[in-house]
């Protein structure tokens, strides 16, 4: 019995021990984002917007509330040029989020920004900024025609919520 019971330790421990194989959170056809973003027009259409959140319970200010959803009415658009590196994106659509009350909350969102633009060394995070604005996107998937990026919005929902951190995730293709 207690050979059967060494074995056993010591094949679970020799399981326990198996390196696993680390994948990568991007889908990539890869080619330098700063290489693909500017060319040909350097606009991509949005048309996509997924988002989700923490916001506080209308009903008791003590608990918080998850919130998700897809955007609705979507419009928007990246363009970017190089030599000097200007980039610019707008994003409108309405957030739905079910919070506990009879209605729904609904939010018209807009965020909008041009300035500099640049991508990271590895190439999963183009930074748009201007001034104390600065909008770091992660990169999850890059393709010629097809990108899929995320990033946070502080959004004001109105009183009793102030500014709530809200994940964007956007899908743009290339105009």
């Amino acid at each position: 019995m207690k050979q059967i019971l060494a074995v056993l330790f010591i094949t679970l421990s020799i399981a326990a021990c198996k390196k696993t194989t680390p994948t990568t959170p991007i889908t990539n056809d890869f080619k330098p984002l700063d290489d693909r973003l500017p060319k040909e027009s350097g606009e991509w259409n949005i048309t996509d917007v997924s988002y989700d959140g923490v916001i506080v319970n209308p009903n008791n200010p003590n608990l918080s509330l998850p919130f998700n959803g897809t955007g609705q009415n979507i419009s928007g658009f990246f363009k970017f040029q190089s030599n000097p590196n200007y980039g610019e994106f707008s994003i409108s659509f309405l957030a739905i989020a079910n919070i506990g009350t009879s209605q729904p909350l609904t939010v018209p969102i807009t965020e909008s920004l041009g300035g500099q633009w640049k991508v990271n060394e590895n190439n999963d995070i183009v930074t748009v900024w201007r001034n104390d604005t600065v909008f770091d996107w992660q990169v999850l998937t890059n393709l010629e025609t097809r990108q899929e990026w995320k990033t946070r919005f502080y959004l004001d929902f109105g009183s009793p919520y102030d500014s709530v951190a809200v994940n964007v995730k956007t899908t743009f293709v290339r105009k």
